[in-house]
């Protein structure tokens, strides 16, 4: 079983995301594993929840949020955890992108 944890710091709908990600970088070692025939599965999981979902309303748009209270000073703060891509290509091509920015600025 492959697991990605901390998923309560992202909201609900984002959740397949988050697993179809984690299905596409372990997916060499998968699929070993398929072929020496066990079973795998892929989930998301938290092992404390610290936060809970919420829909904010923002320049009259209802948004799904994450609330908890931030440990540092035990204020209760509302975030909006922004989207999870579920491409692997997606995040390759933002990598790239900032090194060539951090290589080009370095030269």
């Amino acid at each position: 079983m492959f697991v990605a944890t901390k998923a309560d710091h992202i909201t609900r709908d984002q959740i397949p995301n988050l697993v179809s990600l984690m299905r596409q970088i372990v997916q060499e070692g998968g699929r070993h594993v398929e072929f020496e025939g066990i079973d795998t599965e892929y989930t998301a999981i938290a092992a404390v929840r610290t936060t809970k979902q919420v829909i904010v309303n923002q320049q009259g748009k209802e948004i799904k949020a994450i609330q908890g209270v931030r440990s540092i000073d035990k204020q209760l703060i509302t975030l909006y955890p922004g989207t999870v891509p579920s491409k692997l290509r997606y995040i390759m091509r933002l990598i790239v992108r900032f090194a060539l920015k951090v290589r080009s600025q370095n030269d």
